[in-house]
């Protein structure tokens, strides 16, 4: 019995000695890319990207290739431009993209060439800035943030869409009880318009031919959905200067990542009570109109120059905001 058990022992450890286990498959190489554009240097032609990978074996090339018409660009695809780089710090690298077409969505991926083998990122979009010209003929730049076209100006335009005249309100007690509509230049200051736009009280805001045609006074499902890609960071569309504290220092803490540009335009406060406005915190806050009506009250979205979130509020509908536009779709 006990050479049974032995022989049997022997005979699994013999078969264990020469059982050889299957090699692992071959590791593919992989590239971890994340990427974004560097908005504040997108023009209506030209546009700075950054990537970042990661990756094993040997790199034998990277950049980004791009498309306006193939939503899956690859390198040699269809319709499908590249860009070669060799500026990796690191695991960062950027390209440029150049001649690009104003106003237009493109499709962009970081590509690496690892072992002979290409490997791309997930696809993402970019727009470049357009332009638009109201019936005044102010004109207008245009940054696609997410899925939505916003102006990248504060609308600044003196007349509805229909060609009829805004009234410009410069006397407190008339704009605090005005009711059918009113714009103003921040103090009563023309001086202002090309950098600030306009201010518009909420009945302004309201008529439905405020904005552009083709376009429309931004909604609150618009700020949401601006609030959402941008994880409502202020200071991403924050501009990068321009921006002063209380005490009249440069607070310059914006990014101006997407392209939106808001510039502390200041607002008309309106105070009912006594039947007077003010104007107050230029260099240091900015609000724009939403177009849903409230209860009593409109609601803006904004923020202070010490802001790290974009907040709505509650206001007096004879407050004088600005207003941001967006496209139909």
């Amino acid at each position: 019995m006990k050479n049974l058990n032995f022989i049997v022992i022997l005979g699994i450890a013999i078969f264990m000695a020469t059982c050889k286990k299957d090699d692992p498959p071959p590791k593919q190489p992989e590239l971890y890319v994340s990427i974004h554009s560097t908005v504040d240097q997108v023009t209506d032609s030209s546009a700075s990207v950054h990537a970042y990978l990661q990756f094993d074996g040997t790199l034998n090339g990277y950049g980004i290739v791009y498309s306006s018409t193939n939503a899956l660009p690859t390198f040699g695809g269809v319709d499908c431009e590249y860009i070669s780089s060799n500026n990796l710090e690191g695991n960062t690298f950027t390209a440029v993209l150049n001649n690009l077409t104003s106003g237009t969505v493109y499709y962009l991926a970081a590509y690496a060439k690892i072992d002979n083998q290409y490997i791309y990122s997930e696809t993402d979009t970019l727009g470049t800035n357009g332009y638009l010209t109201d019936i005044e003929g102010n004109t207008y730049r245009i940054v696609r943030i997410g899925d939505l076209y916003w102006m990248a100006d504060n609308l600044k335009t003196t007349k509805y869409n229909d060609g009829t005249d805004i009234p410009n309100l410069t006397d407190h007690t008339d704009w605090s009880t005005d009711t059918i509509g009113a714009c103003c230049w921040y103090d009563n200051n023309s001086a202002f318009k090309q950098t600030y736009g306009a201010l518009y009280n909420w009945y302004a805001a309201n008529t439905n031919k405020l904005a552009p045609s083709g376009w429309h006074v931004s909604t609150g499902d618009d700020w949401q959905n601006l609030n959402t890609y941008v994880n409502s960071d202020a200071k991403s569309i924050m501009s990068e200067d321009g921006w002063y504290d209380v005490a009249h220092q440069p607070a310059n803490e914006g990014t101006n990542r997407y392209g939106f540009n808001a510039l502390p335009a200041g607002c008309r406060d309106a105070d009912k009570d006594y039947y007077t406005t003010f104007f107050i915190d230029l260099f240091m806050y900015t609000a724009w109109w939403r177009i849903e009506e409230g209860i009593n009250y409109g609601v803006v979205y904004g923020f202070h120059y010490f802001s790290t979130e974009i907040a709505s509020h509650y206001v007096h509908k004879e407050s004088g905001y600005s207003v941001r536009c967006v496209r139909d779709e």
